[in-house]
């Protein structure tokens, strides 16, 4: 599965050579930033992932992956993420906001951490 993915993502990125993108569209923007997060190139990933979720026609799992590089760099704009893919998707919700407590557990920032457990705990009942 795992190989058909990366192959998917590097055929998706060939059709833009040399960084040349398309004009803006949020669900194609979306894709190629999949794409590059796929083949590990964060970098890449994230202005694409950024422009597309932060669209009105964004989806939840574009702002799901720009949250996971964020978390992944300890920036604390991923909370803006996890909340619009939590907006997006209510599926999502638990996912989101145990990452949002984990970010705080690590950063050792009680009080956040606390108003993030809280919210996973009403969530899990």
């Amino acid at each position: 599965m795992r190989h058909g993915k990366v192959q998917e993502a590097q055929a998706l990125i060939a059709q833009y050579p040399q960084g040349r993108m398309p004009r803006f569209d949020p669900e194609l923007y979306g894709k190629l930033g999949l794409a590059f997060e796929t083949l590990g190139r964060n970098e890449e990933a994230l202005p694409l992932l950024r422009e597309a979720a932060l669209h009105s026609r964004g989806t939840a799992e574009t702002a799901m992956a720009a949250a996971r590089i964020l978390l992944e760099a300890k920036d604390e704009e991923a909370i803006r993420f996890l909340e619009l893919a939590m907006d997006r998707d209510g599926d999502l919700i638990q996912e989101a906001t145990w990452r949002a407590w984990q970010f705080f557990e690590q950063r050792e920032d009680a009080e956040k951490a606390a108003y993030w457990h809280e919210r996973l705990a009403r969530v899990a009942a």
